[in-house]
């Protein structure tokens, strides 16, 4: 996925250079430019999620495949100009459709659901968008991918998640059905999931010692036997 959006977002710039209108330095420029912003939000995002520009690549070809193809090809419009019209009608809808986003969650970012969905990596755009976004509602709320399920299939209705094997879970906390994770009252994979430090153990008191006797008076000394 991440080298999918790399290249597909590279595709404008190499029409820009196959059309003349930059040169061939100019064009290594730009996907340096380019690329290196990419690792920027791979830094910046959890790698969990799918890239910022992976999703906005699925949002560009939306609108270059099945309308700008079209175009082009009853000759309204060259091959790349047809690209370059799907890649400003992507930012232009991006850009109309964040700031109604951004309007919406100002009016409930300070909800405690909100605040936490947030603190896990949630994002207000980026993870509420329909069709885009490909991860599952897990990922989204801020859990982990979903391993491939053989025998037992958790119901949709289960939203918590295991820390150690990731399966879905019913309850929380729970011991997880597959991985029989939480019997021992272990939580060493929440904490290396989440982050944080688990609580030390509890420490044992040393048994209390039994009061001191104070000490009584000097022995008498011995007779002296008479002869």
């Amino acid at each position: 996925m991440r080298l999918f959006g790399k290249i597909v977002l590279s595709i404008p710039i190499v029409g820009l250079w196959a059309d003349d209108y930059i040169t061939p330095f100019a064009l290594l420029v730009l996907l340096t430019i380019l690329w290196g912003a990419c690792v920027a939000m791979d830094l910046s995002r959890s790698s969990r999620r799918t890239p910022i520009y992976t999703i906005f690549s699925f949002m560009f070809l939306t609108g270059w495949v099945p309308f700008g193809l079209f175009i082009a090809l009853v000759g309204v419009l060259s091959f790349w100009e047809a690209c370059w019209a799907a890649l400003a009608a992507a930012s232009m809808g991006t850009a109309v459709w964040w700031l109604f986003s951004w309007v919406g969650y100002q009016t409930i970012k300070h909800q405690n659901h909100v605040v936490a969905w947030v603190a896990a990596g949630g994002h207000y755009f980026w993870d509420t968008l329909p069709i885009w976004n490909p991860d599952s509602d897990l990922v989204k709320a801020g859990g982990f991918p979903e391993p491939h399920y053989t025998n037992f299939v958790p119901p949709r209705e289960w939203i918590f998640q295991c820390p150690h094997c990731h399966v879905r879970l019913q309850h929380n906390p729970d011991v997880c059905w597959n991985c029989n994770y939480g019997a021992d009252n272990d939580s060493t994979a929440y904490y290396q999931a989440h982050g944080g430090s688990p609580p030390p153990p509890p420490t044992q008191q040393p048994p209390p010692q039994q009061p001191q006797q104070p000490p009584g008076p000097p022995p008498g000394y011995a007779p002296i036997p008479r002869r």
